[in-house]
Protein backbone atom coordinates (compact mmCIF):
# COMPACT_ATOMS: atom_id res chain seq x y z
CA UNK A 1 0.00 0.00 0.00
CA UNK A 2 1.21 3.15 -1.08
CA UNK A 3 2.30 5.28 2.64
CA UNK A 4 2.96 9.16 3.45
CA UNK A 5 5.84 8.07 5.46
CA UNK A 6 9.31 9.80 4.53
CA UNK A 7 12.70 9.13 6.89
CA UNK A 8 15.50 11.68 6.01
CA UNK A 9 18.44 10.61 5.38
CA UNK A 10 22.10 12.18 5.18
CA UNK A 11 24.38 11.69 2.25
CA UNK A 12 26.62 9.41 3.85
CA UNK A 13 24.36 7.35 5.56
CA UNK A 14 22.27 7.39 1.99
CA UNK A 15 25.40 5.79 0.40
CA UNK A 16 25.95 3.09 2.87
CA UNK A 17 22.45 1.95 2.89
CA UNK A 18 22.16 1.87 -0.35
CA UNK A 19 25.36 -0.09 -0.25
CA UNK A 20 24.29 -2.42 2.00
CA UNK A 21 21.56 -3.42 0.05
CA UNK A 22 23.62 -4.17 -2.76
CA UNK A 23 26.35 -6.38 -0.80
CA UNK A 24 23.53 -8.27 0.18
CA UNK A 25 22.44 -9.27 -2.95
CA UNK A 26 25.69 -10.45 -4.37
CA UNK A 27 28.13 -7.33 -5.09
CA UNK A 28 31.28 -6.32 -3.69
CA UNK A 29 32.28 -3.73 -1.82
CA UNK A 30 33.55 -1.88 -5.10
CA UNK A 31 30.76 -2.67 -6.95
CA UNK A 32 28.41 -1.62 -4.57
CA UNK A 33 29.72 1.82 -4.07
CA UNK A 34 30.27 2.27 -7.37
CA UNK A 35 26.30 1.55 -8.04
CA UNK A 36 25.21 3.60 -4.65
CA UNK A 37 27.60 6.80 -5.62
CA UNK A 38 25.16 6.71 -8.66
CA UNK A 39 22.05 6.04 -6.91
CA UNK A 40 22.60 8.86 -4.50
CA UNK A 41 23.93 11.46 -7.71
CA UNK A 42 20.47 10.64 -9.02
CA UNK A 43 18.83 11.91 -5.78
CA UNK A 44 20.60 15.24 -5.58
CA UNK A 45 20.37 15.88 -9.11
CA UNK A 46 16.39 15.34 -8.28
CA UNK A 47 16.05 12.79 -10.31
CA UNK A 48 14.03 10.28 -7.11
CA UNK A 49 12.88 7.57 -9.36
CA UNK A 50 16.28 7.02 -10.49
CA UNK A 51 17.58 7.13 -7.34
CA UNK A 52 17.31 5.14 -4.32
CA UNK A 53 14.03 3.80 -5.11
CA UNK A 54 15.52 2.09 -7.86
CA UNK A 55 17.35 -0.08 -5.33
CA UNK A 56 13.80 -2.08 -5.18
CA UNK A 57 14.11 -2.68 -8.63
CA UNK A 58 17.42 -3.90 -9.01
CA UNK A 59 16.84 -6.16 -6.42
CA UNK A 60 13.55 -7.37 -7.31
CA UNK A 61 14.36 -7.53 -10.96
CA UNK A 62 14.24 -11.42 -12.52
CA UNK A 63 18.20 -10.70 -13.83
CA UNK A 64 19.73 -10.06 -10.42
CA UNK A 65 18.77 -13.78 -9.53
CA UNK A 66 20.91 -15.00 -12.66
CA UNK A 67 24.43 -15.74 -12.60
CA UNK A 68 26.56 -12.66 -13.25
CA UNK A 69 30.10 -12.23 -14.10
CA UNK A 70 33.00 -9.80 -14.71
CA UNK A 71 32.74 -6.76 -16.54
CA UNK A 72 34.70 -7.67 -19.40
CA UNK A 73 35.66 -6.53 -23.07
CA UNK A 74 35.13 -9.06 -25.80
CA UNK A 75 36.67 -6.76 -28.67
CA UNK A 76 38.51 -3.76 -28.93
CA UNK A 77 41.18 -1.63 -31.09
CA UNK A 78 43.07 1.94 -29.77
CA UNK A 79 39.92 3.78 -30.57
CA UNK A 80 36.52 1.27 -29.74
CA UNK A 81 35.88 -1.41 -27.11
CA UNK A 82 32.67 -3.96 -27.36
CA UNK A 83 32.02 -5.13 -23.27
CA UNK A 84 29.96 -7.53 -22.19
CA UNK A 85 28.11 -6.53 -18.71
CA UNK A 86 28.24 -9.35 -17.50
CA UNK A 87 24.97 -9.15 -16.55
CA UNK A 88 25.27 -6.72 -13.88
CA UNK A 89 23.49 -4.16 -12.95
CA UNK A 90 24.12 -0.90 -15.66
CA UNK A 91 25.12 1.36 -13.05
CA UNK A 92 28.46 -0.71 -12.96
CA UNK A 93 28.60 -1.86 -15.81
CA UNK A 94 28.61 1.87 -18.01
CA UNK A 95 30.57 3.57 -15.12
CA UNK A 96 33.18 0.97 -15.86
CA UNK A 97 32.56 1.82 -19.89
CA UNK A 98 32.88 5.47 -19.13
CA UNK A 99 36.15 4.98 -17.56
CA UNK A 100 37.48 2.94 -21.09
CA UNK A 101 36.16 5.68 -23.12
CA UNK A 102 37.94 7.80 -20.58
CA UNK A 103 41.45 5.91 -21.28
CA UNK A 104 40.82 5.12 -24.71
CA UNK A 105 40.11 9.22 -25.93
CA UNK A 106 43.02 10.39 -23.60
CA UNK A 107 45.22 8.14 -25.42
CA UNK A 108 43.80 8.01 -29.03
CA UNK A 109 41.96 11.22 -29.20
CA UNK A 110 38.22 9.01 -29.78
CA UNK A 111 36.67 6.43 -28.72
CA UNK A 112 33.62 4.56 -29.00
CA UNK A 113 32.58 2.09 -26.67
CA UNK A 114 29.64 -0.46 -26.60
CA UNK A 115 27.98 -2.53 -23.63
CA UNK A 116 25.50 -5.02 -23.84
CA UNK A 117 24.11 -7.91 -21.61
CA UNK A 118 23.11 -5.36 -18.36
CA UNK A 119 20.21 -3.99 -17.16
CA UNK A 120 18.95 -0.48 -15.40
CA UNK A 121 21.35 2.20 -17.19
CA UNK A 122 19.93 4.52 -13.97
CA UNK A 123 20.96 8.41 -15.45
CA UNK A 124 22.56 8.88 -18.27
CA UNK A 125 23.88 12.48 -17.25
CA UNK A 126 26.05 10.82 -14.80
CA UNK A 127 28.05 8.85 -17.40
CA UNK A 128 28.17 11.54 -19.83
CA UNK A 129 29.25 14.26 -16.80
CA UNK A 130 32.21 11.64 -15.24
CA UNK A 131 33.50 11.82 -18.89
CA UNK A 132 33.34 15.22 -19.68
CA UNK A 133 34.78 16.66 -16.08
CA UNK A 134 38.30 15.24 -17.66
CA UNK A 135 37.86 17.13 -20.32
CA UNK A 136 36.00 15.37 -23.40
CA UNK A 137 33.42 15.81 -25.31
CA UNK A 138 30.50 13.21 -24.68
CA UNK A 139 27.50 11.41 -26.45
CA UNK A 140 25.85 8.57 -24.53
CA UNK A 141 22.58 6.51 -25.33
CA UNK A 142 20.65 3.79 -24.00
CA UNK A 143 18.30 1.40 -26.19
CA UNK A 144 15.96 -0.58 -23.57
CA UNK A 145 13.85 -3.08 -23.60
CA UNK A 146 10.49 -2.03 -25.57
CA UNK A 147 8.41 0.09 -23.43
CA UNK A 148 7.48 2.43 -25.96
CA UNK A 149 4.86 2.93 -28.78
CA UNK A 150 5.91 4.12 -32.59
CA UNK A 151 3.98 6.90 -33.36
CA UNK A 152 0.56 6.36 -33.96
CA UNK A 153 0.62 3.27 -32.27
CA UNK A 154 -0.74 1.94 -29.15
CA UNK A 155 1.95 -1.04 -28.16
CA UNK A 156 5.34 -1.09 -27.36
CA UNK A 157 8.01 -1.37 -29.81
CA UNK A 158 10.78 0.58 -28.98
CA UNK A 159 12.82 1.55 -25.98
CA UNK A 160 12.35 4.21 -23.77
CA UNK A 161 15.84 4.91 -25.40
CA UNK A 162 17.69 8.01 -23.53
CA UNK A 163 20.32 10.41 -25.42
CA UNK A 164 22.60 12.68 -23.04
CA UNK A 165 25.59 14.90 -24.29
CA UNK A 166 27.97 16.50 -22.00
CA UNK A 167 30.86 19.13 -22.86
CA UNK A 168 33.50 20.76 -20.97
CA UNK A 169 33.40 24.09 -19.33
CA UNK A 170 34.28 25.54 -16.53
CA UNK A 171 33.51 25.02 -13.54
CA UNK A 172 30.69 22.82 -14.46
CA UNK A 173 29.92 20.26 -17.83
CA UNK A 174 27.20 21.67 -20.03
CA UNK A 175 24.46 18.49 -20.01
CA UNK A 176 21.82 17.53 -21.47
CA UNK A 177 19.80 14.11 -20.84
CA UNK A 178 16.62 13.74 -22.51
CA UNK A 179 14.61 10.39 -22.43
CA UNK A 180 12.78 9.99 -26.04
CA UNK A 181 9.31 8.88 -24.41
CA UNK A 182 6.96 11.12 -22.90
CA UNK A 183 8.21 10.25 -19.31
CA UNK A 184 10.64 7.81 -17.79
CA UNK A 185 9.69 3.97 -17.32
CA UNK A 186 11.25 4.50 -13.84
CA UNK A 187 8.84 7.26 -13.06
CA UNK A 188 5.99 5.63 -14.17
CA UNK A 189 7.49 2.86 -11.91
CA UNK A 190 7.64 4.98 -8.82
CA UNK A 191 4.40 6.92 -9.72
CA UNK A 192 2.73 2.75 -9.70
CA UNK A 193 4.38 2.10 -6.14
CA UNK A 194 3.30 5.26 -4.38
CA UNK A 195 -0.27 5.15 -5.84
CA UNK A 196 0.47 8.81 -7.70
CA UNK A 197 -0.93 9.51 -11.66
CA UNK A 198 0.83 10.26 -14.30
CA UNK A 199 1.02 13.82 -16.41
CA UNK A 200 -1.78 13.71 -19.35
CA UNK A 201 -0.40 12.70 -22.17
CA UNK A 202 2.27 9.81 -21.18
CA UNK A 203 0.72 6.78 -21.56
CA UNK A 204 -1.84 4.26 -23.00
CA UNK A 205 -3.16 1.31 -21.02
CA UNK A 206 -3.54 -2.45 -22.51
CA UNK A 207 -6.60 -1.37 -24.37
CA UNK A 208 -4.87 1.50 -26.40
CA UNK A 209 -6.35 4.22 -24.22
CA UNK A 210 -4.84 7.10 -22.70
CA UNK A 211 -4.45 6.48 -19.36
CA UNK A 212 -2.93 8.31 -16.18
CA UNK A 213 -3.12 5.21 -14.09
CA UNK A 214 0.89 4.13 -13.65
CA UNK A 215 -0.34 0.69 -12.47
CA UNK A 216 -2.14 0.06 -16.17
CA UNK A 217 1.04 1.77 -18.33
CA UNK A 218 3.06 -0.77 -16.84
CA UNK A 219 0.76 -3.11 -18.75
CA UNK A 220 0.02 -1.10 -21.08
CA UNK A 221 2.92 1.33 -23.01
CA UNK A 222 4.02 4.84 -23.12
CA UNK A 223 3.93 7.69 -25.50
CA UNK A 224 7.32 9.35 -27.26
CA UNK A 225 7.67 13.10 -26.90
CA UNK A 226 6.90 15.64 -28.89
CA UNK A 227 5.27 13.27 -31.25
CA UNK A 228 7.02 12.56 -34.33
CA UNK A 229 10.80 13.88 -33.14
CA UNK A 230 10.72 11.81 -29.97
CA UNK A 231 9.91 8.76 -31.94
CA UNK A 232 12.32 9.48 -34.79
CA UNK A 233 15.13 9.69 -31.82
CA UNK A 234 13.72 6.76 -30.32
CA UNK A 235 14.24 4.83 -33.20
CA UNK A 236 17.77 6.05 -34.07
CA UNK A 237 19.07 5.31 -30.44
CA UNK A 238 17.53 1.99 -31.09
CA UNK A 239 19.53 1.34 -33.69
CA UNK A 240 22.58 2.63 -32.39
CA UNK A 241 22.16 -0.16 -30.03
CA UNK A 242 22.31 -2.67 -32.20
CA UNK A 243 26.45 -1.93 -32.24
CA UNK A 244 26.56 -2.95 -28.41
CA UNK A 245 25.69 -6.38 -29.41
Amino acid sequence: MPSDDKVALGVEEALALAARALRRVGYDQQQSDIIAASLVDAELCGYPALGLARLVSIIEDPRARHKRTPVTIVHETPVSALIDGGNNVGLYALHRAAQTTIDKARASGIALVGVHNSFFSGRSAHYVEMISRTGLISIHTTASEPYMAALGGTVSELGTNPIAFGFPRDPDPLIVDIGTSAIARSEVVLAARLGKPLPEGAALDDQGRPTRDAAAALIGTMLPFGGHKGFGLGLMVQALGLLGG
